[in-house]
């Protein structure tokens, strides 16, 4: 019992820490303190937002901790494959990076399936 209470003290304190880096982040872009990289820096402070809300969740409920980690896993998933073959015309991806984007977007989505699978009842036709 003792185990589990530090866990979840460690998760708020941990949660809490990203939260407020990630608001401090996204204040810096948006009162345009930035000269490059402003869509960079907002893109990296909603991250650690989306970072932070499976750890603040997690001392109140499991379930909705591994719901928001899920989101999470999608949001970068989805931003990975958008950057990933965005068609640029500087920048030429590498295909071993895209490669991997479409790597991790499957497993993401096969995460999701055997997770819907294991929680749907078992019914034969």
């Amino acid at each position: 019992m003792r185990k589990r209470r530090f866990v979840n003290i460690l998760a708020m304190v941990g949660g809490v820490a990203f939260a407020i880096y990630g608001v401090l982040i996204l204040t810096i872009a948006a009162t345009g303190n930035v000269i490059e990289g402003r869509a960079a820096l907002a893109c990296g402070g909603a991250g650690l937002l989306l970072v932070a809300a499976p750890l603040l969740a997690v001392p109140f409920s499991a379930r909705v901790a591994k719901a928001f980690a899920l989101l999470a896993l999608v949001c970068f998933a989805v931003l990975a494959v958008r950057l990933a073959f965005w068609p640029q015309s500087t920048i030429a991806p590498d295909p071993l990076v895209q490669t991997a984007v479409v790597a991790f977007a499957v497993l993401v989505a096969g995460r999701i399936y055997l997770a819907r699978r294991r929680r749907l009842p078992d019914h034969q036709p």
